[in-house]
């Protein structure tokens, strides 16, 4: 009886901090997505090219990931060299590779490589995130409450 306390208790916190944390993460992934969309509505773009990979290690699986370092001339007639926080493995660039940047006209040091990861990665995640979380969530929650149900109908029935 008292284990079942504890997991009825367990089920009742799990199923809802699960739905927030859900819930939490898609709407950080909205507003994201938000700002990337404003981002590319107002940014400038210009050719530019990947001039060297820096190595990245992920500290608690010891594994070695790539940002690519990329320069590019701005309108305003000024050579820029930025190293985005998105390291990938497999890289994504090769050194020497053209690619398309957008840059902020005001801030052209606030630029991104136009490719769907460098530009998408965080809402993309955060979303999946939180389907996951607010999906077992709700299932958990499903549980709870056909368990309450059946333990109602046969509290009744004796």
């Amino acid at each position: 009886m008292f284990l079942n306390k504890i997991f009825e208790h367990f089920l009742r916190v799990a199923s809802r901090t699960w739905i927030a944390g859900g819930i939490c993460c898609l709407l950080l992934a909205s507003a994201f997505g938000i700002r990337t969309v404003i981002f590319i509505h107002r940014a400038a773009t210009a050719n530019g090219s990947v001039v060297r990979l820096i190595e990245a290690t992920v500290e608690n699986n010891e594994t070695i990931n790539y940002a690519p370092v990329f320069t590019f001339t701005a309108s305003n007639g000024y050579r820029y060299t930025i190293t985005p926080n998105t390291a990938s493995n497999p890289s994504e660039f090769k050194v020497g590779q053209a690619v398309q940047v957008l840059y902020e006209r005001n801030s052209p040091s606030n630029a991104r490589l136009a490719s769907f990861w460098q530009l998408w990665f965080l809402p993309v995640l955060l979303s999946g995130l939180g389907i996951v979380l607010a999906g077992a969530g709700y299932l958990l929650l499903r549980y709870e409450r056909l368990r309450n149900r059946r333990a109602t109908a046969l509290a009744v029935s004796l």
